[in-house]
């Protein structure tokens, strides 16, 4: 309701309008008791202390098939302000820090669709249990294939493009899967018999 209203509010989203709405979306209804004892209910206020590479947002849909895809689509902000999402915001680097949509987890009909930018050649592109292929350059791309395959957007995923690479140096050379499981399985407090 609360987005709906903020859409509204204005003619058309904008970018900095997505981080308002995540922020306000992100408490909606997480009241808490006045620490004063007052009888008041208060909204949290979250606070960023960190400066992090990689945002998950998820979202939550009442319905299989919601008249609001394509409205929600349309709101996606390519862009995020750390300081946008968060009542305040510690860091300084995470005050002025821009992450970018590079992926998107879909959701239509019992099946999953993936969308992730490629950096080397500049291009969205669209991964399903058959198929890879390239969208385009441009996110208007994405958003057009989204609503004619009637996708809903379930996980979105923003990375600092100034962001530090994983190293793989640092991994062991080898990791035995089965002995992590027969260790995980048979631990003490795993309920395992």
């Amino acid at each position: 309701n609360q987005a709906i209203c903020m859409l509204e509010r204005r003619e058309k989203p904008t970018p900095d309008m997505f981080g308002e709405l995540l922020q306000n979306a992100s408490t909606m209804g997480d009241l808490r008791n006045c620490p004063s004892n007052c009888g008041e209910k208060i909204r949290i206020r979250r606070v960023l202390m960190n400066s992090p590479q990689i945002i998950t947002i998820g979202l939550v849909w009442d319905s299989d098939h919601s008249d609001l895809a394509e409205d929600v689509i349309h709101s996606l902000g390519t862009c995020l302000k750390l300081g946008d999402l968060f009542f305040r915001v510690t860091d300084d680097r995470a005050k002025h820090s821009e992450l970018y949509l590079v992926g998107m987890i879909c959701y239509y009909g019992k099946h999953y669709s993936t969308f992730f930018f490629q950096t080397k050649i500049r291009k969205w592109m669209y991964f399903d249990d058959a198929h890879v292929k390239e969208i385009g350059p441009k996110w208007k791309d994405v958003v057009t294939k989204c609503i004619k395959g009637h996708y809903q957007p379930l996980l979105l995923l923003y990375a600092d493009p100034r962001g530090t690479p994983v190293s793989t140096q640092d991994l062991p050379p080898q990791v035995d899967l089965q002995q992590y499981s027969r260790t995980c399985y048979d631990s003490e407090d795993s309920g395992k018999q």
